[in-house]
């Protein structure tokens, strides 16, 4: 059950991210897109690290 609840999380962040690079790549301010991109990564790291794909440093 929270297993479930964890992957729903991870694939909603994922999902997030990709609206947020489908909106960069619409978005003609190179910082605006920077910015998208930049922000879409970090969404996805933190999912990355909700499911265990990628543990924190050090950790």
């Amino acid at each position: 059950m929270v297993d479930d609840e964890v992957q729903r999380s991870a694939e909603e962040l994922r999902g997030t991210a990709a609206q947020l690079r489908q909106l960069a790549q619409q978005t003609r301010s190179a910082e605006a897109r920077d910015g998208l991109l930049g922000l879409a990564e970090r969404f996805e790291r933190l999912a990355n690290r909700i499911d265990g794909r990628n543990p924190p440093a050090g950790g």
